[in-house]
């Protein structure tokens, strides 16, 4: 049966009924082509790029200098950038819906403060560029960065600062600081019992 069915499709109808199954397939819109992802991953929408995950990588390792790692190792690191920038990538969404903001000047300030951009002091455009063209990065994006990270940064910085008591963790500070012990000891020598010993 299998052979009837071969010797069919080979013949006129089979390239008949190929034709139409092809027609079909163009006018329905069904695309037949195979893309691969361009990210890694989704966090609230926003695509994270292999790129990124691959520059967490890098810095992971950068960690380690010249050190040979073993396989094992490296996996671990590499599922560790990837979830660090899943989680610093959901973290930036809820700053942003919370309204933490950095400022162009506050960006422009850390970039012209870098040393690695200035050339006697003072910052270097033309070092800049020639830099962020060396690690394939264009202006925006190191800026994209920069923002980032001084967001977070701002994050971290208000967590540090914000310490807050209870009244009842308050009152017992104030009676511990204020609370003074008074101590006495006396020396006993050790001849007086050495006989019952």
């Amino acid at each position: 049966m299998l052979y009837d069915i071969r010797e069919r499709f080979i013949g006129t109808t089979g390239k008949i009924v190929l034709a139409v199954i092809l027609l079909l397939l163009a006018f329905t819109g069904f695309n037949y082509t195979i893309t691969p992802k361009s990210y890694v991953a989704k966090v609230g929408g926003e695509e994270i790029s292999l790129r990124r995950v691959q520059n967490a990588y890098r810095a992971q390792l950068e960690r380690f200098g010249d050190q040979e790692l073993p396989p094992v190792l490296l996996n671990q690191l590499q599922a560790i950038a990837v979830e660090q920038v899943i989680t610093e990538t959901a973290l930036l969404q809820y700053l942003d819906e919370q309204g933490f903001a950095i400022s162009d000047q506050q960006i422009a300030d850390s970039i012209t403060g870098l040393e690695v951009f200035q050339t006697d002091g003072q910052f270097d455009q033309e070092l800049y560029r020639r830099l962020l063209a060396q690690n394939v990065m264009t202006p925006a994006t190191f800026e994209r960065d920069q923002r980032a990270q001084l967001m977070l940064s701002q994050f971290q910085a208000t967590i540090a600062t914000s310490s807050f008591f209870t009244p009842a963790e308050f009152r017992r500070l104030i009676e511990l600081s204020n609370e003074q012990r008074e101590v006495e000891w006396a020396t006993v020598s050790a001849d007086a019992f050495i006989d019952d010993v």
